[in-house]
């Protein structure tokens, strides 16, 4: 089951009487039905997922908020172009939780998770993705598969593993599915340095679906055009798991202040409380961030 994170905070973060909220992750669509119920004030709520099969579960889940909800089928990054189609001029809000959802990791067979045996896809595209995991591990030359998992998961044995992986390619044949990519990478670490608490896979399968969604260049364009898009003491509101999601977060919120334009709402992220981690371990890493247009 799914468990909306930090969701008492996130209401919190919302400013008096919004009409216009955009959620770029709409996902499974607990942090939308707890805003709404929250703020009767809202006029318009703009769910937006690239996942089709999370538009369609959502809106069982909204479906007493209906008049309200805007579903949209496409990337965040067209915040732009979804808001003139909506004739929207302006949010109150724009809020994205950029994790994977708990029903894309256990239910989408889409190769996001390593715990089961599934295709080598990790597109949040459901229904039509034209580009996949397969596609960087079966036909990406060593060094820019080593690049990709350096650069999106900081992995200290990208060119071990970028080399495993390629010598499997040539000797055995195509990597089809999660778990034989989770064999491989667990061969190309040396043993000693494989934690007890974590797959060594973890890496590996964070790089390749960063890259394969295009996720940090999408939260860098939310946050320009959605800043662009919010009404005088307007906030973007993000949840951010990994360091990387938070340093493009943190970055582009400082910009934004920096140039007398917004204010951070909070000086450091706000975290889960240790009795939230405790009843959802999947949020121990999350980071909240909220900043307000000038």
């Amino acid at each position: 089951m799914h468990i909306s994170v930090l969701l008492q905070e996130v209401i919190e973060a919302i400013p008096e009487n919004p009409k216009f909220v955009f959620d770029g992750t709409l996902g499974a669509g607990g942090h939308a039905k707890s805003i709404l119920e929250k703020y009767p004030s809202i006029e318009k709520y703009v769910g937006v997922d690239k996942d089709s099969d999370a538009i369609r579960y959502s809106k069982e889940v909204l479906e007493n908020f209906s008049s309200k909800m805007v579903f949209v089928n496409s990337a965040s990054g067209d915040i732009k172009d979804i808001a003139t189609k909506n004739h929207i001029q302006s949010f109150d809000v724009v809020f994205m939780d950029l994790g994977l959802s708990s029903r894309q990791l256990e239910e989408s067979g889409r190769g996001f998770t390593f715990l089961k045996d599934e295709p080598l896809n990790m597109s949040m595209n459901d229904s039509d993705p034209d580009f996949t995991a397969w596609n960087i591990v079966n036909t990406w030359d060593e060094e820019d598969i080593a690049n990709v998992l350096y650069a999106y998961a900081d992995e200290r044995f990208s060119r071990q593993i970028a080399r495993k992986i390629v010598k499997h390619r040539d000797e055995v044949g195509t990597i089809d599915n999660t778990h034989t990519l989770v064999d491989i990478v667990r061969e190309a670490i040396p043993r000693r340095f494989q934690s007890k608490k974590t797959n060594p896979a973890t890496k590996t399968f964070q790089a390749l679906r960063i890259a394969v969604n295009g996720e940090l260049e999408e939260a860098k364009k939310v946050i320009r055009d959605g800043f662009d898009l919010l009404s005088k003491g307007g906030r973007l509101v993000f949840i951010s798991f990994h360091s990387l999601e938070d340093k493009v977060v943190k970055e582009n919120f400082k910009e934004l202040v920096s140039q007398n334009k917004a204010v951070l709402i909070n000086k450091k992220p706000i975290v889960p409380t240790d009795s939230e981690i405790k009843d959802n371990p999947r949020s121990r890493s999350a980071k909240l961030r909220i900043l307000e247009k000038c």
